[in-house]
């Protein structure tokens, strides 16, 4: 016999069915007990049961009424939403975590990058030294050039080349090397001391110029007080006072850039004769080289020849440098000299401050003469002196004379 196929929605509306009716309710005992269809039937609202047990009873919800419906869904949805913001929060962190660990991987891989590059380079550096080396001990081109194919191991090794290839190299330097070496070396030392003096010499022109300035301003304040005051005897006396201690400031000046001058022109004959032995240098280097060339054993080679020349070369552009500077500084204080010159003589003439103090320059002499008479005078009498050219008169000559035309005019 088939199998009889039943629908379980009809036995349960019959079922509904006799219950609704008193009268059949021995049968509806007998046939849910008999019935061979009510294990399958059991076996599906189980099923249901265990599907539907998660969700909420949306029958009772219904039955109970809009309100509590209402609030079981928006504490469903809430639930949700608080879910969904967790998992969305726990998976931020968690790509935040793997970016930061990918970032930092990247810097310590770019570090590690920069550290291997300059390692690399100064292998490379050392071992060209080492080749260098090696091939300056007398080594064949041949291999030179396998060593220099060859890649480099660890800078611990190549150092260790380098340090036992310089013990081994002997430090020979021939005569002449020592005798240039020797002699540009005593060059430096005086550039050295010149230099100091040179510096000291130099940082007084700022203090003459800054001196004679306030000086002039002075004078222009005693030249608008005569011109107020012009007339009266007791005015005239009273300018000479004040005029006199600006006259003797100023021949004060004038004897400071006279001993200013002196050593100028000492220095700038220093810097004359520097600049003669450094060429005599240049052509003793030309003249060793020259004879190492003709001879086979090379004891003075071009590259040290091109050495010194280049150190004298460096000597003498800053030895004609402070050539100019010094002949600037010297032009500088003559012109500032022949303005005090002019302006002593303009007080002189003027207000006569020179006047008693010649005569006392004169008679303090004559009376300390009259008791110590030299021996050599006496007997073979006195040769009258040279008349020596001033120093001023050797540098500007034109100066020089147009102001001493105007002393004597005056």
């Amino acid at each position: 016999m088939g199998k009889i196929q039943v629908n379980p929605r009809k036995i349960q509306i019959s079922t509904i069915l006799w219950r609704k009716l008193p009268g059949l309710k021995i049968e509806e005992n007998v046939f849910m007990k008999d019935s061979p269809l009510m294990d399958d039937l059991n076996v599906e609202t189980k099923e249901q049961e265990t599907t539907l047990a998660d969700e909420p009873d949306w029958k009772q919800l219904f039955m109970d009424g809009m309100e509590n419906r209402e609030k079981a869904l928006l504490t469903e949805y809430t639930s949700i939403l608080r879910n969904y913001k967790e998992v969305k929060k726990k998976l931020s962190e968690a790509e935040k975590t793997k970016g930061d660990g990918l970032f930092d991987a990247m810097v310590k891989v770019r570090e590690l990058k920069s550290a291997n590059a300059k390692k690399d380079e100064k292998i490379q550096f050392l071992h060209q030294k080492l080749i260098l080396l090696q091939a300056g001990l007398g080594e064949d081109s041949e291999s030179i050039k396998s060593m220099a194919t060859e890649c480099p191991t660890t800078e611990k090794e190549v150092t260790e080349d380098i340090k036992v290839a310089l013990m081994d190299q002997p430090e020979t330097i021939s005569e002449i090397e020592k005798r240039f070496r020797m002699s540009v070396d005593e060059v430096l030392e005086e550039n050295l001391d010149f230099w100091l003096r040179f510096s000291t010499t130099f940082q007084q022109i700022q203090k003459f110029e800054t001196e004679v300035q306030d000086l002039q301003s002075e004078l222009l304040k005693l030249e608008e007080k005569k011109r107020i005051e012009d007339g009266s005897s007791n005015a005239k006396y009273s300018l000479k006072s004040d005029a006199k201690p600006l006259y003797n400031y100023l021949r004060e000046i004038h004897t400071e850039l006279t001993v200013w001058l002196e050593k100028s022109m000492q220095l700038k004959d220093e810097v004359k004769g520097r600049f003669s032995s450094l060429c005599d240098i240049q052509e003793e280097i030309t003249a060793a080289l020259k004879e190492s060339a003709e001879d086979d054993e090379f004891k003075f080679t071009s590259y040290q020849a091109a050495k010194f020349q280049g150190e004298v070369l460096n000597m003498k552009q800053e030895n004609n440098k402070v050539a100019d500077e010094l002949q600037a500084g010297l032009d500088h204080i003559t012109t500032l000299q022949l303005e005090i010159e002019r302006t002593l003589a303009k007080l002189n003439e003027e207000f006569n401050l020179a006047g008693s103090k010649n005569r006392q320059n004169i008679q303090l002499p004559h009376s300390v003469s009259r008791s110590r008479v030299p021996l050599r005078s006496f007997i073979f009498g006195t040769k009258p002196k040279k008349h020596r050219p001033s120093i001023f008169s050797c540098m500007h000559p034109a100066l020089y004379r147009r102001h001493f035309r105007s002393g004597h005019n005056a």
